[in-house]
């Protein structure tokens, strides 16, 4: 073929070919996320907008190596997360290897990656295909994977440097995202593509998830310090699709319940508004305007829940004698692949000396046992008997029955019996992901029904509704001061033993007394004359020195 000749060819090619014509009909909100080179980009809007095949297509022109914008200097790696395995299908294979479904004139039918330049492609047959990994003849590799899917995690760790990740509604949780971003990092070191490392989400405003609606706030973050360069976020009208008419979409809202149409066509209410367990919860009415600190007339509770495939939570409230039905969480910690030990040493690092009130664990910690041959019921007991933290009502199992505590909790909510602290700028109480986990907890819908709540991180709720189910009311107790113990907890074994042995034992107001007791009475034996009492005396003194 001659040059000539080729060039005809490839130009004849170009006007079916998707990635090279849908940017010449694009909307002025799709062309500037097109274009655009930050590191982490958001683009969104309501059913039919055309975010998705934006954000495929853009996705796909990189990969090719045909995009202007992000010239390759080598092949890339790609990673695509789906929101489901039939979305996957339907939307992924379809759109980039069978057809785009762009409505262009010779476009339709025609797919984002043309066989010609697919080296490999394998799919899984589950009665519809899914793509699971593609490589281009140029040497890029693309690896997909959907929300849920066991084999993600493994997929994400036989990465080492990631070019490109793309995302499409709430597909992915915290700590795939925190993966992705982890081996973005090198891609991103690589002077020859600045552009690289580079993060694409597409979704419906109205969707959420704790890593979507964290991705979103981090957008909104970076607009307010003008950064560019990080986080941006664009926002697709409906009036921007034209081959959608309103009419079209007026009547698509006719056929649809108030709340879907809120949703899916008009844009005003969050899926999270209908589907939140606790939709009682306010920000005015439930969380405190500053932290709290504790008097030595409260009732401590601490309530845990133990975990090795997901975050061991431990939570503190506590009761006041001046709002005696009120419980108001003051710290939390989520610590994943922590000993039990390690975890209650922390306690006792807060307490520093002070007694509890109750503490309440998780039911299942009592067949929970971690490898190690011991309940995780079991270790609790043995680390809080180590650290020396009483309970005046010892150890309690909180009721496991979701249909019984969420109610519960519910109705103290309703009846403002529950208030959370902040957690401001130079605090660390671990309250703001207690508030977070609160207010992104929400129910699963499978085929369309309430089916339990959606898997995510809720070491926080859990223990709120572990804690309420006792019913907690104020008891007035001694008061229950700092010892001072905490300190030496918080030092590293070697400075513990070394400081305690500098300052000798501490001794309890029951020991310095019996010392004082014994130190007399060896002063009236010394005014003593003669030997008569030296067997008494030798007593004396063995008892002081066992003190």
């Amino acid at each position: 073929m001659t040059p000539e000749k080729a060039r005809k060819t490839l130009a004849a090619r170009r006007l079916t070919d998707p990635c090279y014509q849908f940017p010449l009909k694009m909307t002025a909100t799709q062309a500037a996320f097109w274009h655009c080179q930050s590191h982490c980009q958001l683009i969104e809007g309501p059913n039919q907008s055309g975010k998705t095949i934006t954000n495929l297509a853009k996705a796909a022109a990189i990969l090719r190596g045909i995009h202007p914008d992000f010239p390759m200097t080598r092949p890339l790696k790609a990673f695509i997360v789906f929101q489901s395995r039939l979305q996957a299908s339907l939307v992924g294979y379809k759109r980039l290897f069978e057809d785009c479904e762009l409505v262009i004139p010779g476009v339709r039918g025609k797919p984002l990656f043309p066989k010609a330049e697919i080296a490999k492609l394998r799919v899984q047959e589950v009665g519809f295909r899914v793509p699971t990994f593609l490589k281009l003849k140029n040497g890029c590799e693309v690896t997909f994977t959907w929300s849920g899917v066991d084999a993600t995690w493994t997929r994400i760790q036989g990465i080492t440097a990631l070019d490109l990740a793309v995302l499409d509604e709430d597909a992915g949780g915290e700590d795939l995202m925190a993966e992705i971003q982890a081996r973005q990092l090198v891609s991103r070191s690589d002077p020859s593509m600045p552009w690289a490392g580079m993060t694409l989400w597409s979704a419906t405003p109205t969707t959420g998830s704790i890593a979507l609606d964290l991705y979103r706030d981090f957008c909104l973050q970076a607009e307010k310090r003008q950064d560019h360069r990080s986080y941006k976020r664009f926002q697709i009208a409906k009036s921007e699709n034209p081959a959608v008419s309103d009419q079209a979409r007026e009547d698509y809202a006719k056929s649809l319940s108030q709340d879907q149409a809120d949703i899916r066509v008009h844009g005003v209410k969050s899926k999270l508004d209908t589907l939140s367990v606790y939709p009682g919860l306010e920000e005015t009415r439930h969380k405190a305007a500053t932290p709290y600190e504790v008097q030595p007339t409260d009732n401590i509770w601490v309530v845990l829940d133990p975990g090795w495939d997901h975050a061991f939570g431990m939570l503190v409230f506590v009761v006041s004698q001046r709002a005696p039905e009120v419980i108001r969480v003051v710290r939390f910690w989520a610590m994943r692949h922590t000993p039990t030990r390690d975890v209650i040493r922390e306690l006792a690092i807060w307490l520093d000396g002070r007694f509890v009130e109750c503490v309440v664990v998780d039911p299942a910690a009592d067949s929970d046992r971690g490898g190690v041959g011991q309940t995780r019921m079991g270790q609790i007991e043995e680390a809080l008997d180590d650290f020396k933290i009483n309970s005046r009502q010892g150890l309690r199992r909180g009721a496991n029955r979701r249909d019984y505590g969420i109610p519960l909790v519910e109705q103290y909510l309703q009846d403002n019996k529950l208030l959370i602290d902040p957690e401001p700028e130079g605090v660390i109480n671990g309250c703001a992901l207690v508030w977070q986990q609160m207010s992104k907890y929400r129910k699963k819908m499978t085929a369309g029904k309430v089916s339990g709540t959606a898997a995510q991180p809720d070491e926080a709720p859990d223990c709120i509704r572990y804690g309420i189910s006792k019913r907690p009311v104020y008891d007035a107790q001694p008061l229950n001061k700092p010892t001072g113990v905490g300190a030496k907890l918080a030092l590293p074994p070697a400075e513990a033993a070394a400081l305690e042995a500098a300052s000798g034992p501490v001794e309890s107001d029951e020991q310095r007394l019996w010392r004082e007791r014994i130190e007399l009475n060896l002063r009236l034996l010394d005014d003593m004359e003669g030997d008569a009492n030296g067997g008494y005396r030798r007593v004396l003194a063995s008892r002081y020195t066992s003190l």
